[in-house]
C-alpha cells in the first residue's frame, strides 16, 4: 500500500509508469474534464482521459446505514472487486484490466477502483437495444457463443456473478468479446451442482428475454449445454423459462413496491400548494405550473385542445416548453366504493402512473408518464403524460389502411404478439379495447389507459380469454376483419402445440361467451361496450 494525497493507494503489478501519474493526478484533482458516464446515490463512474491513456474511475459511496455496517464487517467494494479482477485475470476468465484501488486514509468511506478496458465497448444491454435488429444471424451466433463460454468459465470456477444482468457484460462491438464487469463480491461454491447452474441461467434469462427473442436465448443455452454437458436440452430449457419467470414476478414485486412507495430513485415525490403525487424527478417544477393554471382558471386552458370528455375523465393536449403534453383530468367522486379506495391510498392516477412504470420496467410500449397528482383543492387526480402526436387508435387505422390487407394481417399478428408478451409477463388488463391501443407511424403498437391493469401471477386461461374477449367485443366486430384474420390472431397468440382447428373454435366459443357476458352486464347498467 501506498499513500498518496491523504489516500492509500494499491496499484496492481501491470501498471505503467503513465496509469500511476496518471491515477495520482485523478487524486490531486489536476484532471477536471473526466466525463462522468454512469451516476447514482452508491456509485459514480468516470471515464479519465489524459496523454492518450483511457482509464475508467469507479467510486463508491457509502449511502446508506446498511452499507455502513456492512463496511465495518468486510473490505470496501473498490478492494473486494479489485482482488476479484486480479484472480479473474490470472484465471483468463475475460475482464476488465484492474489497475488499482484507493481508500481515503482517514475515514472508510469513498473508495476508488481503476480499470482499463478497450475502445468500442458498450454494455450487452445496450447492444441489444441499439445493434441487435440490424445484426446477421451470423453475428448473433457468435455472441451467444462467446457468452455462453464466458458464463460457463465463471461456473467452472465455481463464480456466480452477484447482480446477474447484461448491464454487467460489456461487448467489444467490432470483435464481438464479452468482459463481465461490476463482480466485486461473487457467490463461490466449490463444486456447482446441475442445479446451481439453472438458478443462475435463470437470473440471467430473466433479463434477457425482455431485450431479445426467445430463438436468441436458445441458441446461448445450445452453446451452454454443448460446453457443460447437460443433458435433455428441451426439459432443462422448460425448467430454466420456469424459474426466470418466478425470478421476474418476485424482481418486479420488489421495484413495484419501491415505485408505488415513491422511494424509486428515479421518481421523486410533490408536495407543494395543496398537490400530493409523484413525478419524474426533473419535471417537478413543470408539473407544479401545469397544476396552478388549471387550478387559477387562467389563459392556459386556451391553449388546450379536448381530446376526450367524459364523466368519468377528461383528456387535453397541450404544448409545453416544446414538448408536446397529455393531461388526464379526473373529477372527485363521492360514492362509498371510490371513498373507500381513497382512504386507502387508491387513486386513479396513482394506479395509471404505476402501471406505466410496471410496463416500460418489463419493456413493454406505453407513453412516459411524467407525473400524477392529487390537487385537493379542486378534488381532482390529474396526469402529465407524453404526447404520442403521430399515432391513431387501432380502429381508426384499420378505417384508414381497410384497402391494405396486406398491412392488417401484420397489424393482427403484431397485436397477438403484444397480447402474447403482456400475458407472459404477468400482466392482464380488464379495459383492453381497440381505443386503448395506439399505433404510431412506424407502426408500433402503445398501451394506453391503464387503470384496468392487474397482475396475472398465475397464467389463469379464464383470466386471459376475458382479456380476448373484452378486446373481441371492440375490436373483431369491425368489418374490415374477417374470420381468417381471427384465426391468424389465435395461431400467434395461442403455443405452438395447441395449433389445431379444434383448439381454436374451442377458443372463440370461449371468447364470444366472455363477450357477450360482459356485453349483458354493461347493457344493464347503461353503459355500451366501445
Amino acid at each position: 500500500m501506498e499513500e498518496v494525497s491523504g489516500w492509500k493507494v494499491e496499484f496492481a503489478p501491470g501498471a505503467t509508469t503513465a496509469e500511476r501519474q496518471l491515477i495520482c493526478e485523478h487524486f490531486q484533482q489536476k484532471i477536471p474534464d473526466c466525463l462522468v458516464i454512469k451516476k447514482g446515490h452508491h456509485r459514480k463512474v468516470e471515464r479519465v482521459c489524459q496523454s492518450g491513456a483511457d482509464i475508467y474511475a469507479k467510486t463508491n459511496f457509502l449511502h446508506n446505514f446498511r452499507a455502513k455496517l456492512r463496511r465495518l464487517f468486510r473490505p470496501c467494494k473498490s478492494k473486494m472487486e479489485f482482488k476479484v479482477l486480479l484472480e479473474l485475470y490470472h484465471k483468463g476468465i475475460n475482464s476488465l484490466i484492474p489497475l488499482a484501488w484507493a481508500e481515503k486514509s482517514q475515514s472508510f468511506g469513498e473508495s476508488i477502483l481503476y480499470t482499463r478496458t478497450r475502445d468500442g465497448s458498450l454494455t450487452l444491454e445496450d447492444y441489444w437495444q441499439s445493434s441487435w435488429n440490424r445484426t446477421s444471424n451470423q453475428e448473433k451466433s457468435k455472441v451467444a457463443r462467446n457468452w455462453a463460454s464466458l458464463i460457463a468459465q465463471l461456473h467452472k470456477n465455481g463464480l456466480f456473478h452477484p447482480d446477474p444482468h447484461p448491464g454487467n457484460i460489456l461487448i467489444i462491438k467490432e470483435s464481438h468479446e464479452l468482459l463481465v464487469i461490476d463482480i466485486h463480491h461473487p457467490t463461490r461454491i466449490r463444486n456447482p451442482t446441475i442445479q446451481h447452474r439453472k438458478d443462475d441461467l435463470a437470473a440471467w434469462a430473466m433479463w434477457a428475454n425482455l431485450r431479445i427473442s426467445m430463438a436468441d436465448l436458445a441458441m446461448f443455452l445450445k452453446y451452454y449445454v454443448q460446453i457443460t454437458s447437460i443433458r435433455d436440452f428441451k426439459k432443462c430449457w422448460t425448467e430454466i423459462s420456469d424459474l426466470a419467470a418466478s425470478r421476474q414476478n418476485r424482481f418486479w414485486v420488489r421495484h413495484e413496491t419501491n415505485i408505488i412507495k415513491g422511494n424509486h430513485r428515479r421518481f421523486a415525490k410533490i408536495r407543494s400548494k395543496g398537490l400530493s403525487g409523484h413525478s419524474l424527478g426533473t419535471f417537478i417544477p413543470a408539473a407544479i405550473e401545469i397544476a396552478q393554471n388549471l387550478r387559477l382558471q387562467s389563459t392556459f386552458r386556451d391553449n388546450l385542445v379536448t381530446i376526450k370528455s367524459s364523466p368519468s375523465s377528461k383528456v387535453y393536449r397541450t404544448e409545453w416548453q416544446g414538448n408536446g403534453i397529455i393531461i388526464k383530468v379526473i373529477p372527485w367522486k363521492t360514492d362509498l366504493l371510490s371513498s373507500l379506495k381513497r382512504f386507502l391510498g387508491f387513486h386513479p392516477a396513482k394506479a395509471q402512473w404505476f402501471w406505466a412504470n410496471a410496463l416500460r420496467l418489463r419493456m413493454l410500449p406505453t407513453p412516459k408518464i411524467f407525473a400524477w397528482f392529487m390537487d385537493h383543492t379542486t378534488r381532482q387526480s390529474i396526469i402529465l403524460t407524453e404526447d404520442l402526436v403521430t399515432a391513431k387508435q387501432l380502429d381508426h387505422w384499420l378505417e384508414i389502411n381497410c384497402n391494405n390487407p396486406n398491412g392488417i394481417k401484420a397489424k393482427v399478428r403484431d397485436l397477438a404478439r403484444s397480447v402474447k408478451t403482456l400475458h407472459q409477463r404477468g400482466v392482464f388488463n380488464r379495459d383492453m379495447k381497440a381505443a386503448n391501443i395506439m399505433i404510431d407511424e412506424k407502426g408500433e403498437q402503445y398501451w394506453v389507459d391503464l387503470g384496468g391493469m392487474g397482475h396475472l401471477w398465475v397464467q389463469k386461461n379464464s383470466r386471459r380469454m376475458k382479456d380476448l374477449a373484452r378486446l373481441a367485443g371492440s375490436f373483431w366486430n369491425n368489418p374490415h376483419l374477417t374470420n381468417q384474420d381471427r384465426m391468424r390472431f389465435l395461431k400467434t397468440y395461442l403455443p405452438r402445440k395447441e395449433w389445431n382447428l379444434k383448439r381454436y373454435k374451442t377458443t372463440w366459443r370461449l371468447i364470444e361467451y366472455h363477450a357477450l357476458q360482459r356485453i349483458t352486464s354493461r347493457k344493464a347498467t347503461g353503459r355500451p361496450l366501445g
